[in-house]
């Protein structure tokens, strides 16, 4: 996670617990990475929650705007954003690689 910027999304299921963003926060730091306050065409990891409310932005494919955003900016961009869950989260601070997710094409 050294030196990547990382943004969160929706509600972090870790190691099978909710995490708290302050707790996600500390633990980005404490491996490497930075926090971004939003989102930013920045960013390089953005960690994807469970979505419990607000609204959709895509409701078929049920990503938040956070997730149309960086799927637009990759394709716009042609560049790489590394999509990772909560379980993906949890891997990272035991020592292992997070499994990236593709995002799905509209």
């Amino acid at each position: 996670m050294r030196d990547e910027l990382v943004l969160f999304t929706g509600r972090a299921l870790v190691c099978g617990e909710h995490m708290e963003r302050r707790v996600l926060r500390e633990h980005t730091v404490k491996l490497g990475g930075r926090v971004a306050p939003d989102r930013s065409a920045s960013v390089t990891v953005l960690v994807v929650g469970e979505i419990w409310t607000g609204p959709l932005r895509d409701g078929q494919r049920r990503y938040s705007q956070k997730l149309v955003y960086f799927e637009e900016l990759m394709r716009r961009q042609r560049r790489h954003v590394h999509v990772i869950d909560g379980s993906g989260f949890g891997e990272l601070l035991t020592g292992r690689h997070a499994r990236c997710h593709d995002l799905l094409a509209p």
